[in-house]
């Protein structure tokens, strides 16, 4: 996946340079000759189509790069819940991702809403988000 996104952005940089000299090309013949030359139209096609081709370059780059990001987001996820046997508390989580205990919370509690975990008390109060898919995991990964 990384090699497909260096490959769009050099893509991308690669025609914009070529646009730049493309476009350079036909401001000097309109700036030492007073007019574009009949024969050099082309240029501005040529140079019109690199630019269109960097800009979609560097879209599909970023594109590529936002699901790269998700991706290493969910593996990351996966990491944390299995590092603590399924069992996590806001301060963990945040701990381990580096976001704010509220913030942290927040993700939480948005992933009981939405069925993937339960939440536990503990004696003093403290939640503990249970995610029972991931509480025999690293028996089984450090076993």
């Amino acid at each position: 996946m990384i090699k497909k996104i260096l490959l769009c952005q050099i893509l991308g940089w690669s025609f914009f340079v070529l646009s730049i000299i493309s476009s350079a090309i036909i401001f000097s013949d309109f700036f030492f000759a007073g007019f574009v030359f009949l024969d050099r139209p082309p240029f501005l096609y040529i140079t019109v189509f690199l630019l269109i081709f960097s800009f979609f370059s560097f879209v599909l780059s970023h594109v590529l790069k936002n699901e790269f990001d998700a991706g290493r987001e969910k593996i990351d996820l996966v990491a944390i819940i299995t590092k603590y046997s399924g069992q996590l508390t806001p301060s963990d989580f945040s701990l381990e991702t580096g976001l704010s205990v509220e913030d942290a919370r927040e993700k939480l509690d948005f992933m009981h809403r939405s069925g993937i975990c339960t939440i536990f008390l503990t004696s003093s109060g403290i939640p503990i988000y249970s995610f029972s898919e991931f509480e025999g995991l690293t028996q089984v990964i450090n076993g």
